[in-house]
C-alpha cells in the first residue's frame, strides 16, 4: 500500500510540474519567488561543504533503491525504480526546470530585431580588437570566473549565484563532447577539466547563465558571453570574445585579424577536442536536441551556433 502511494504521489507531481510548465505566467512567477533564494541556499551550502554535492545526492538515491528494493519480488522492484525515476523528474522541474516555460532572454531584453550584416560585422571588428589585446600568461581562470559571476549577478537579477564548479575529467566529458553541464538539483557547474583554460572560463559563463534563468543554449551563450564581456576583467573578457569568435561565421573571421595569442588558443582547443573524437556522440546530441525542443526550445542543440546572432542583437541593444 505504501509503495503504491508513493508512486501515485509522485505521478501526480510529476504531471502537475508538465501542466504548469506549458503556462508562462505561472513559470515567470516561480521564477521571481524561487531562483533567487534557492540559488542563494546553494550558495551557502558550498561555502561550509566545499565538495560535489551531486555524486553524494546519486549514491543516496542508489543505495535508497537499493534498501527499498531489497527481498522484495522484481514487480515491486520495477515500481520502486519508477518511483524514484518519477520523483527525480518532478524535483527536478521544481528546482529549475519551470525557466524552460519563461520567454526567451531575448525577448525578456527586447532583443528581438533581426541582426543586419552591418551589425554582424562591428561585432567580429569589437571582438578581434579584444582578442589582439590579449591575455595573462598563465590565464587567470579564478579571477575570469569570478569576474563574469558577479556581472552574471548583475544583470541577470538572481544576486547571488554558487560560486564554485565541479572540474570533470578530460577523459570522462571529452568522450562525449561534452564542455559543461549543470545539475539542476544542486545548481552546481561541472566544467571539462580537459579544455584550455581559456575555454573553461567561457563555458562556466555559459553555464551559471543556465543557473540564473536562461533554459535555452542561445541565451546561455550570449548572456554569458556580455557577462565575461562587460566583466571589468581582461581576462574574462578575452575568454568570452575568443569562445564567441569562433561561432561567428567564416566569412567575417576572414576579414579580421584576432592576433597571434587567439590563433594559438584555437589551435589548443582544437587538439583537446581531437583527443577523444574517436567516440561517437551524435546519438547522445540528437537525444539533447529533441529533449531541448520538446521543452519550447525551438532551436534545440542549434542554439549553441546561434549564440553570434544573439550576440549581435545584445550589442545593437546597447548591451556591452
Amino acid at each position: 500500500m505504501r509503495l503504491a502511494w508513493a508512486l501515485g504521489m509522485a505521478l501526480l507531481v510529476t504531471l502537475l510540474g508538465a501542466v504548469l510548465g506549458g503556462s508562462q505566467a505561472w513559470a515567470e512567477a516561480w521564477a521571481a519567488a524561487f531562483t533567487g533564494p534557492w540559488a542563494a541556499s546553494w550558495a551557502s551550502l558550498q561555502a561550509v561543504f566545499p565538495m560535489p554535492v551531486l555524486p553524494w545526492l546519486a549514491g543516496f538515491w542508489v543505495l535508497l533503491a537499493v534498501a527499498w528494493g531489497r527481498h522484495r519480488p522484481w514487480r515491486q522492484q520495477a515500481l520502486i525504480v519508477l518511483t524514484l525515476g518519477l520523483v527525480a523528474v518532478a524535483s527536478f522541474q521544481i528546482a529549475w526546470g519551470f525557466h524552460a516555460g519563461r520567454p526567451s532572454g531575448l525577448e525578456r531584453y527586447g532583443l528581438t530585431a533581426k541582426a543586419t550584416p552591418t551589425e554582424a560585422d562591428q561585432v567580429a571588428a569589437r571582438l578581434a580588437a579584444q582578442l589582439r589585446s590579449g591575455r595573462s600568461e598563465p590565464f587567470d581562470l579564478p579571477g575570469a570566473l569570478v569576474a563574469s559571476g558577479e556581472r552574471l549577478e548583475g544583470m541577470t537579477g538572481v544576486t547571488r549565484l554558487p560560486p564554485e564548479t565541479v572540474t570533470v575529467p578530460g577523459w570522462l566529458f571529452g568522450p562525449l563532447d561534452l564542455a559543461g553541464v549543470v545539475s539542476p538539483w544542486t545548481y552546481e557547474v561541472h566544467v571539462n577539466g580537459g579544455l584550455p583554460a581559456w575555454a573553461q572560463a567561457a563555458v562556466v559563463a555559459h553555464e551559471r547563465a543556465h543557473l540564473a534563468g536562461f533554459a535555452s543554449e542561445q541565451d546561455a551563450e550570449w548572456v554569458g558571453a556580455v557577462a565575461g564581456l562587460t566583466s571589468g576583467h581582461p581576462d574574462a573578457a578575452y575568454a568570452a570574445a575568443l569562445w564567441m569568435w569562433i561561432k561567428a561565421p567564416a566569412d567575417l573571421r576572414a576579414q579580421y585579424d584576432p592576433g597571434p595569442t587567439a590563433r594559438a588558443d584555437i589551435e589548443a582547443l582544437r587538439e583537446a577536442l581531437a583527443r577523444y573524437d574517436a567516440f561517437d556522440a551524435r546519438w547522445a546530441w540528437r537525444i539533447y536536441d529533441a529533449w531541448l525542443r520538446s521543452r519550447g526550445d525551438t532551436l534545440g542543440t542549434a542554439g549553441y551556433a546561434a549564440g553570434f546572432d544573439a550576440l549581435v542583437r545584445a550589442h545593437a541593444g546597447g548591451w556591452w
